[in-house]
């Protein structure tokens, strides 16, 4: 190979001396016999083939550098099969002709046996004492927060016991160009310790989630990190607040929301993931051994705010819920216990749409949608009445536009609350359930610079839910207790 490479080089090389020598006979004759506009139009010609024939070169011995880099480097194992589909009929009896492909994604496996080494020192953290919150009518339930401070943006976190002793830690994904994971654990009395921080990697970090991706009954993170395209990084949990190297796993393109479920019924967890650019949507199909099959499932033409995960239609697969804010519609794509998502609805609104939750609102065995809406002051419960059929039944008024929606039960009475965060007054609205889908009772709850992350978990061991959310101006994880 390299012997063939060589030649060609040769070969460029003489064409090159050809070319030089002919030129500059052509442009001697020409100014012999003063042909001015002979003369300019063949030193064109002549500059023009020159030029061709050194971009030619060039390319040639790039194409030899890279192929010999490649030789030396692990690469992915990619099976591609192309189907020609037909997809579902939505509300206006339209017929899209989606494509299906199919990638086998295998980690890079230089980092299976490798640790991410932490330090306690690398992020400097800050705690402030139990401070008071001027918050209206919520003094009765949260009464003051500790906040922790890091000396890094904060990118997004997630709570859950990531070292087995049944106290929620708070993992944080932090950095700016590059991605470290900062673990806030536990000491069981609603305090937290100063944080280990990992090593850095990735790029740009955006998004982390969590689940127990190798069923060995450890939660493992995985992060998302923008423009590559091994954006999806496993992080696989020891056991004891430590974690394995990241994984890399190969998307299409650099995906910008993910959600975890098993969508194929087989006992492990899989990541489903959106992009942006082309508006598709895949999943990372787990096969066990830390290993995922990417599947490239469907576009849905508009783009999208978020993905969400539910069984809409009790046919125990998990559905694909996706909303659409520029054009007001939420599509949902219905598993056909094949993965290929090829029924969908669509149901539009006259407002924009800002944010969705799912939940069985009236206790019906049903899973129902909560919308909220751009810069109106208002929701809508969409009730599920099955045959995959919702309609627009229920709207309460809360006083201001929201951002987020969280369902919890709050107060404990065994039906759930809605809860709306406003990023822009800083504030929450709770909407208290008194009787299936009837919410006359709200309180509101002024948070400092909350953004549009809040977690709602019992981080003390008094059965109460506390509230974690994060201040992306000041890099403070805020922790207020129930009381």
């Amino acid at each position: 190979m390299n012997n063939k490479n060589n030649n060609r080089i040769h070969d460029v090389n003489s064409e090159l001396i050809h070319v030089n020598t002919t030129s500059t006979r052509i442009l001697c004759d020409c100014f012999r016999r003063n042909r001015k506009l002979s003369c300019m139009i063949i030193c064109i010609v002549v500059l023009v083939v020159i030029v061709i024939i050194l971009y030619v070169f060039i390319r040639t011995k790039k194409t030899n550098i890279n192929f010999n880099n490649t030789t030396t480097t692990e690469q992915f194992n990619a099976v591609i099969t192309e189907q020609s589909k037909t997809t579902i009929t939505d509300q206006s009896k339209s017929t899209i002709t989606e494509q299906f492909t199919t990638m086998v994604t295998q980690p890079d496996k230089t980092t299976t046996i490798e640790q991410l080494r932490t330090s306690t020192v690398s992020t400097e953290i800050t705690t402030s004492p139990c401070s008071t919150l001027t918050m209206n009518n919520c003094n009765t339930l949260f009464s003051c927060f500790y906040s922790y401070k890091l000396n890094e943006r904060i990118a997004s976190f997630a709570v859950q016991d990531v070292n087995d002793d049944h106290a929620p830690d708070i993992i944080v994904l932090i950095g700016i160009r590059t991605s470290q994971i900062s673990i806030l654990f536990n000491k069981g009395d609603g305090t937290f310790m100063t944080p280990s921080t990992s090593d850095s990697f990735g790029m740009v970090p955006m998004i982390l989630s969590t689940g127990d991706f190798d069923n060995d009954k450890k939660l493992d993170l995985v992060v998302i990190n923008v423009f590559t395209l091994t954006a999806i990084e496993v992080l696989f949990n020891y056991g004891n607040g430590t974690f394995m190297k990241p994984m890399k796993y190969q998307t299409q393109e650099t995906p910008f929301f993910l959600s975890i479920a098993d969508m194929n019924n087989d006992d492990k967890l899989d990541i489903v993931i959106g992009y942006v650019a082309s508006n598709n949507i895949s999943i990372l199909f787990n096969l066990g051994n830390k290993s995922f099959k990417l599947y490239d499932i469907f576009n849905f033409r508009h783009y999208f705010e978020s993905i969400l995960i539910a069984d809409l239609d009790n046919d125990h697969q998990h559905d694909i819920i996706l909303f659409h804010k520029n054009i007001s519609t939420i599509g949902i794509a219905f598993n056909d216990q094949q993965n290929t998502f090829d029924q969908r609805i669509y149901y539009s609104f006259k407002q924009n749409l800002i944010a969705l939750a799912i939940i069985d609102i009236n206790n019906d065995e049903l899973q129902d949608i909560i919308v909220a809406f751009d810069h109106e002051n208002y929701i809508s419960i969409l009730i599920n009445i099955g045959n995959r059929t919702f309609v627009n039944k229920f709207q309460y008024f809360v006083g201001q536009y929201s951002h987020l929606i969280t369902i919890v039960d709050l107060n404990q009475d065994k039906k759930s609350d809605i809860i709306l965060i406003n990023t822009q007054s800083k504030s929450i609205t709770i909407l208290f359930n008194q009787n299936s889908t009837e919410f006359n009772k709200q309180i509101r709850c002024e948070l400092p610079n909350i953004s549009s992350s809040i977690i709602f978990i019992d981080i003390n061991y008094d059965s109460k839910l506390d509230i974690i959310f994060r201040d992306t101006i000041n890099n403070y994880i805020n922790v207020s207790l129930h009381n």
